[in-house]
């Protein structure tokens, strides 16, 4: 864990004390009316592989990438990938210290480090590049990279130590510009920011100047503090320019393009005159400004006014290293701040922070006019006055008996023009709101809420009963049942009043009960479902409930869910589909009739007229998860206010919005046949797969690029021919295909957690490609036919090389290139004899299905051959193919319980990497026919394949009986000889007459004196 040296955490101290005396200590600031505002924070625990990230951008897919002083971090909403140097790894950073960020045109990221010049992340082949001076990557005369931006001709201008440089892309390479380069006079000048305007114009930053770079004119502006550096260039949502310079006072300017002028921007608050000043423009072209050393806020720039301060406002800890802001694609600002700091696309809630020193807990609240009354758990009551923010709290004293009895309220209520009833532990008490003086009414037990009714009688719920309650004489009348009902506690939580008069109370045992004040009668609600006409069952789970007058229907809020009652008809129905599958803790009706209520999972909004839900969580901007019964209200101008443990959540549901960016997939992995593939991108997607026979199995992992709420977002699918309706998925979902044939197309969508999506829909063709033959007699005549042509091809190869060796020397190499070809068709005619036999043998056993699937390994082996000895080089996919088939086809052949295992590194490319053919295939033979045949364990053929520069190396291993024993068992007996071997040998001496590191190695494991089996390795050249 790192510890702060002396002067930072000093520092850290004077920061939270300014943060106290703001907001605890001030009473009646403008601070205190504040909302507090909700970051998601993400830490290395939750995986970040670095405590600050410094700067962050968005690639065309939607990852986030990330700079630290760790290396370069990539995140897709759910997982991080860290890339760093590597010693010995020339495709790595070249160092973790990295300064700049820039995602070009093509979605190339171009990394610029602190010492080690620069880096570019090679998105197409999925890995870093350093510009060190190999071949199409020059070196740089800056070693410290400030920036990296694309002009107007796809140039990439570099800002380094030493000045501008611009590289030219070609193909796959660039070309360094130093002859007749525009703009000549600039390239010796430090700029430590740029930026690329609508227009195409490139600003540029440094010292003291501005620079506008036109494709035809430049031109240098002088600031109004001229001996100040330039710490960030940005452009807002309006198309305008804004800079932040070092200085005393004026640090950020706007860019007036009537006059031409810059012009200091004095509503926004600077501490420091020697830290960086970064900026940024969120989707709603708020300014999001962050000053090293003092935090970030947020400005309204239309209002001129700060709307966000991380040190005072927000559910932060008040630290202040804050690094550069950014905004994502679907409206979340990113910050880096001893962890990754994340603030939602708002979509409209507020969190009510009283300044007091008190926890945050509201059992109950209740608006009064200009007035909110707030419930503090353990702590009293507290009056808000919301046009000011001065705040009054009232405290339990035991030996006043005029004031407020008990620290634990849960329900208030307004009982006249001046007076206010509370429900409280242990007592009633009515709060004279002129004199602030409390007359009591002690009553045992929790009393839970209040509620009065039209006639203004007063009803009390609590753990003795349901109370009717005289204000004037304190007598409290108990309401019982008629005739008792076996369950039916004297518990109530909360009542309400249909259009009948008649008072309906939730019973913490019985369910509902129903008092009838006409009749005087107290009964069980006799409340039956109403489409299945089972009766009603709410024992211990209801927890509110209120009258709609409008619909004349009663909602209530349950474990269960949110129920619908018809007092009129006395039936009921859950309206919560499956999937909000909450507990219902309150409930309010908006001015708009819709049902809003707090659960344990954040809010829920159900529109009644259209049947629709809504479900609001804590990262879309909540400060509580869980919220209790009676802290709900509704304010005058139609806001509503929901408490619970961590404080007051309050909004206005006409102002709520709803998060319009479309959600697109990101493909995080593909594999094929167990194999990773590079994850093709979302344009690539469209293309779809070919699959080679052989190849079965498809696995894709997506996510998206919507970061909102990551979790949120849904995926489904359905593939033609198998599903008729879509396939409802996670979040991060796997998809797997297999087993499939012929042609069929995967559909795919995305939608956010607003339930918006592409409008793309993801039409991917998946091809498997076939085999020509269907029957066993055209495969046996293919197979006679193929194996006389093998055979013939055989002897004519080694006529060849009989004939070669004869050569004269004066025609040596052509000899050697010639013998190259005739080896690479070499293959033991015993393996073909012995596989005739084996086919033989299956039908006369009468296991025809066997032969036929014989038959087919066989053939693909056979056509490798074709294929094979006429060429050089094959590329790497087709060998392991080969070998795949060949292991199979041993398998059936010895019933031998032995393996294969393929071991592939991302960065080899199976279908451009290629090695001479029938390399391998030998050494796999001598594995099975002298090292796992005769072994009782499970045999593992390993085959590892590894980029070491110029070099494939290629590393087989056994856990055969090894070469020692197998010697052994030959001894006395006749045996054919297998030229596979010694083939290799001379194929690799040939080589090496090009190529110094082409190696074959072969080796005995041993351990403990005993073989533990074989182990070949061999170095190949790529070319």
């Amino acid at each position: 864990m790192r510890i702060p040296p002396i002067k930072e955490r000093l520092q850290r101290l004077l920061i939270l004390t300014f943060w106290i005396i703001s907001t605890v200590i001030l009473p009646g600031q403008l601070i205190s009316q504040n909302p507090t505002y909700i970051f998601d924070q993400i830490n290395v625990e939750d995986g970040l592989p670095h405590h600050i990230p410094i700067l962050i951008n968005q690639d065309q897919e939607g990852y986030l990438w990330m700079t630290s002083d760790a290396g370069l971090i990539k995140y897709d909403g759910f997982e991080f990938e860290l890339f760093q140097w590597e010693k010995d790894n020339i495709n790595s950073l070249s160092e973790n210290n990295l300064h700049s960020l820039f995602i070009d045109s093509r979605d190339n990221i171009w990394i610029g480090s602190l010492q080690k010049g620069l880096n570019i992340y090679a998105s197409d082949r999925n890995h870093i590049i350093r510009f060190d001076g190999r071949k199409g990557y020059p070196k740089l005369r800056s070693s410290n990279i400030y920036f990296t931006i694309e002009d107007w001709q796809g140039h990439i201008w570099i800002g380094g130590e030493k000045g501008i440089e611009i590289l030219k892309p070609e193909n796959e390479s660039y070309t360094l510009l130093e002859d007749g380069l525009p703009f000549s006079e600039l390239l010796d000048e430090i700029v430590t920011t740029a930026v690329l305007d609508n227009n195409s114009n490139i600003w540029l930053g440094g010292n003291g100047n501005v620079w506008k770079i036109s494709s035809t004119s430049i031109k240098k502006y002088s600031t109004p503090i001229a001996t100040e550096m330039i710490n960030d260039i940005e452009i807002d949502r309006e198309e305008q320019l804004w800079f932040s310079f070092d200085g005393n006072k004026e640090r950020v300017f706007k860019y007036n393009q009537s006059t031409d002028t810059l012009t200091s921007i004095s509503f926004i608050q600077t501490f420091t005159h020697s830290r960086d000043i970064k900026l940024e423009f969120d989707h709603d072209n708020n300014l999001w400004y962050s000053e090293f050393g003092f935090g970030f806020q947020m400005y309204d720039i239309n209002k001129e006014s700060i709307v966000i301060n991380s040190l005072t406002n927000t559910n932060l800890d008040p630290e202040p290293y804050a690094k550069d802001p950014f905004c994502d694609r679907s409206g979340n600002v990113w910050v880096g701040q001893f962890g990754l700091l994340k603030y939602p696309y708002p979509q409209g809630f507020n969190t009510f922070y009283h300044y007091q020193p008190y926890p945050q807990v509201n059992h109950a609240v209740y608006v009064d006019g200009d007035y909110l009354w707030l419930s503090i758990r353990s702590v009293g009551l507290l009056r808000h006055h919301l046009p000011s923010g001065e705040e009054k709290l009232f405290f339990p004293n035991s030996s006043d008996p005029s004031a407020l009895f008990s620290d634990h309220i849960t329900g208030i209520a307004r009982l006249n023009r001046e007076e206010l009833i509370l429900a409280e532990l242990g007592a009633i008490q009515i709060l004279n709101t002129s004199s602030m003086t409390f007359k009591t009414y002690t009553q045992s037990g929790v009393n839970k809420s209040v509620f009065i009714d039209k006639q203004d009688h007063i009803w009390i719920s609590g753990n003795y009963g349901l109370y009717a309650f005289d204000s004037q004489n304190g007598i409290f009348d108990t309401i019982k049942l008629e005739q008792p009902v076996k369950g039916f506690s004297r518990r109530t939580t909360v009542a309400c009043q249909d259009k009948e008069e008649r008072i309906w109370f939730a019973n913490k045992r019985g369910g509902l009960g129903i008092y009838d004040k006409r009749s005087k009668t107290t009964l069980r609600a006799p409340l039956v479902h109403e489409t299945q006409g089972t009766i009603a069952d709410f024992e211990d789970t209801i927890e509110d409930m209120v009258y709609d007058s409008i619909n004349a229907l009663i909602w209530v809020a349950s474990y269960d869910g949110l129920m619908k009652i018809d007092p009129s008809r006395m039936t009921y129905i859950k309206v919560n589909p499956d999937e909000i599958d909450l507990r219902f803790y309150s409930i309010l009706i908006s001015r708009d009739q819709e049902i809003w209520s707090g659960t344990n999972e954040g809010l829920v909004e159900y529109e009644i007229l259209n049947d629709h839900w809504n479900h609001y969580k804590s990262n879309e901007g909540l400060i509580n998860t869980n919220f209790y019964t009676q802290s709900k209200a509704i304010l005058s101008d139609g806001s509503l206010i929901f408490g619970g443990k961590n404080g007051v959540d309050y909004f206005n549901p006409k102002t709520l919005r709803k998060n319009e960016y479309e959600a697109k997939p990101i493909c995080t992995e593909l594999m094929i046949n167990g194999l990773k593939r590079t994850p093709p991108k979302r344009h690539e997607l469209l293309d779809g797969f070919v699959l080679q026979p052989g190849e079965s199995f498809i696995e894709m992992t997506f996510s998206s690029d919507h970061f909102s709420s990551p979790s949120e977002n849904k995926f489904s699918y359905r593939i033609s021919g198998i599903h008729n309706d879509w396939v409802e998925l996670g979040s991060h979902p796997k998809i797997t295909i297999g087993n499939l044939k012929g042609s069929n197309h995967l559909n795919l969508k995305v939608t956010n957690p607003n339930g918006i999506g592409d409008h793309t829909l993801y039409h991917i063709p998946i091809n498997f490609k076939q085999h020509l033959w269907n029957t066993t007699w055209f495969r046996i005549i293919l197979l006679v036919g193929l194996s006389a042509i093998v055979i013939y091809y055989i002897r004519k190869n080694e006529r060849n090389k009989t004939k070669a060796a004869e050569e004269k020397s004066t025609i040596k190499d052509q000899i050697n290139k010639l013998e190259k070809k005739a080896l690479a068709a070499q293959m033991n005619p015993h393996f073909i004899f012995n596989s005739m036999n084996a086919i033989q043998e299956f039908i006369y056993n009468g296991e025809n299905e066997i032969a036929i699937n014989y038959l087919a390994k066989f053939s693909k082996i056979i056509r490798a051959v074709l294929n094979f000895s006429s060429q050089d080089r094959i590329p790497l996919a087709e060998e392991i193919d080969f070998i795949n088939h060949y292991v199979e086809l041993q398998q059936m052949r010895f019933s031998s319980n032995f393996k294969l295992r393929v071991n592939l590194p991302n960065e080899i490319d199976l279908y451009t990497i290629e090695i001479p053919p029938f390399l391998l295939q030998p050494h796999i033979e001598n594995a099975i026919e002298h090292g796992l045949k005769t072994i009782s364990a499970t045999g593992i053929i390993e085959l590892t394949f590894q980029d070491i520069g110029d070099y494939l190396q290629v590393t087989i291993d056994d856990n055969g009986i090894g070469r020692s024993a197998s010697k052994a068992i030959k001894l006395g007996k006749v045996q054919p000889e297998s030229k596979g071997i010694s083939i290799i040998e001379e194929r690799i001496n040939h080589m090496k007459k090009d190529h110094e590191k082409v190696s074959m190695i072969i080796l005995d494991k041993k351990k403990n004196g005993k073989s533990e089996g074989t182990r070949i390795e061999l170095t190949i050249p790529y070319d």
